[in-house]
């Protein structure tokens, strides 16, 4: 009965002590959200598949480590938390034209890498578009560049009028390794 006991308080302290330990993990954690806004040209003909690519903008890697108090080597995985595109301009427009979409991140000394996919888009889709997010992908090697980009390959099932105003939110989460957790 003794060892039964002394058992179960084992039990209770592992789990404790896991749980404790991912709660310490999550609180670890911090986003780095970014804005690229990118133009669209206006779709003359239905086509098989386009490809543009997004100005790059600046990461500030080792500036965002340093406002959470985190050193680079401390950084175990950086995830894609979330990406969605809007449709700035023309205020009236969506994204019914787009029959399918892949974004690639893009940094110097690196593959671009895809990130996320829609295909099959509705006509009701509206002005944003949210992806599905695969995040066991670490990027880190894309986000501490000086600068990253997209490059996105669409496809078409519908003409535009006039060229797109686009903004790209992409959110990575940074994973520090913290005392081994």
């Amino acid at each position: 009965m003794k060892m039964k006991k002394q058992a179960l308080i084992v039990l209770a302290v592992l789990i404790t002590a896991f749980t404790g330990c991912e709660k310490l993990k999550s609180l670890s954690n911090f986003d780095m959200p970014y804005s690229l806004q990118f133009t669209l040209p206006k779709v003359t003909e239905i086509t098989t598949e386009k490809e543009l690519s997004t100005p790059d903008v600046e990461t500030n890697y080792l500036s965002n480590l340093n406002l959470n108090s985190m050193s680079s080597d401390l950084v175990d995985k950086i995830e894609l938390k979330s990406l969605d595109l809007k449709i700035d301009a023309p205020t009236s427009a969506d994204f019914s034209f787009l029959n399918s979409i892949k974004i690639y991140i893009v940094a110097t000394g690196v593959d671009p890498i895809l990130i996320v996919s829609k295909t099959n888009i509705p006509d009701n889709v509206g002005n944003t578009l949210k992806f599905d997010v695969d995040n066991s992908i670490n990027l880190k090697e894309y986000v501490n560049k000086d600068k990253i980009g997209l490059k996105i390959v669409y496809t078409t099932d519908k003409k535009t009028t006039e060229n797109y105003t686009i903004t790209a939110n992409v959110v990575f989460t940074v994973d520090p390794n913290l005392f081994g957790l």
